[in-house]
């Protein structure tokens, strides 16, 4: 299959050009490796090397010697690579030696050893293709121990039916309990933590601003997985089924939406957050960049919300301390249809396939 170029690739580039070694993480089946091919000279695959543990053992320089950049896939399955590259990068004092690839994280509890690496390696956080881009396992690393399948399936399929909402811990330990009753608050803890190693859930944080009004910024994040289309497969979902339930068909189009800020964001050093106060006040996602520019969006699937989405635009943007913050770069609606344009209040309404 011809490989189709992302913005990624540029980010990828930047690193191997500043740094000895970099770390491309991101969940299962996201392209890292073919990304990782496509900067690399040579290749190291940990997972079909059969030999690698007694490499390991007697000379770990041995498997690091090939052309560079030399990509490491699944560096994670063997450890003991992190400190090898982290010492080959030392002695050899260049850059873009090495290219390291990872779904998981190994738990810091059973690696102490292992050193944080910086100023070694650059750092890459890559996700699935945007709409843009796209033109229109196992999990016994990030466990620790086997875990009960059906109850995993359930805190899955918990977090996919809240997506896009700031449900909490407790309420997902519900919602995932069987007959036994809720599960446990550390079993729902020790899951959400094994997701977030995976990189299968991703968090949207709350903005942490200054504000005019007298109410109070709420905390919680909200619940996304790396992909809104894993929602669809942990529940089952057809599109008969998503056309007649368009409230949360609304909340994954919402998460496609932030998804896809992400993507653009991290290309420009940027990071995604969302906004709610006391008064009820929301904006679905903030992006900011360095050197103080920001912008605000709200997403609605239906064009026809696009009205009332800018109000809550403006509301939210007058009610931010703009001489601490600046003024907003943007102000834009995110719609699943329609025409991109810019209303008579310069709010910009935009399609969600014309963000690129």
């Amino acid at each position: 299959m011809e490989y189709v170029p992302r913005l990624v690739d540029a980010m990828v580039a930047g690193q191997i050009e500043a740094a000895g070694a970099v770390l491309v993480r991101g969940p299962k089946g996201c392209g890292k490796t073919e990304t990782g091919r496509r900067h690399s000279r040579s290749e190291l695959a940990v997972e079909d090397t059969p030999s690698l543990r007694a490499a390991m053992a007697a000379e770990p320089r041995l498997l690091l010697q090939g052309d560079t950049p030399r990509l490491i896939d699944e560096w994670q399955i063997q450890p003991g690579l992190w400190n090898a590259v982290r010492r080959e990068v030392d002695r050899r004092r260049a850059k873009g030696q090495f290219i390291l690839t990872g779904s998981s994280t190994p738990r810091e509890q059973a690696d102490e050893s292992r050193h944080s690496g910086v100023g070694r390696f650059g750092l890459v956080d890559m996700r699935t293709m945007s709409w843009r881009e796209l033109g229109w396992s196992d999990a016994s690393h990030a466990w620790g121990a086997r875990r009960d399948p059906a109850k995993v399936r359930r805190a899955l399929e918990s977090l996919a039916r809240n997506v896009a909402t700031e449900v909490s811990a407790k309420a997902l330990a519900r919602d995932a309990g069987g007959a036994d009753g809720p599960l446990a608050d550390q079993t729902i803890a020790e899951y959400l933590e094994a997701f977030h190693a995976l990189m299968v859930v991703e968090d949207l944080p709350a903005w942490n601003t200054h504000i005019r009004s007298s109410a109070r910024l709420r905390k919680r994040p909200k619940r996304h997985l790396a992909d809104p289309s894993l929602c669809c497969a942990a529940l089952g979902l057809t599109p008969p089924q998503l056309l007649a339930d368009l409230e949360y068909t609304g909340l994954l189009f919402e998460s496609a939406a932030v998804h896809d800020l992400r993507v653009y964001a991290a290309a420009g050093r940027g990071r995604v957050s969302h906004y709610r106060d006391s008064n009820g006040l929301e904006v679905d996602a903030v992006v900011e960049f360095p050197g103080s520019a920001w912008a605000a969006f709200e997403v609605r699937l239906g064009f026809g919300a696009a009205d009332q989405a800018a109000e809550s635009l403006k509301r939210f943007a007058a009610n931010i301390d703009q001489t601490r913050m600046g003024a907003p770069s943007a102000l834009v609606v995110i719609t699943g249809s329609g025409l991109a344009h810019t209303r008579p209040d310069g709010v910009h309404v935009a399609p969600l396939g014309c963000l690129g």
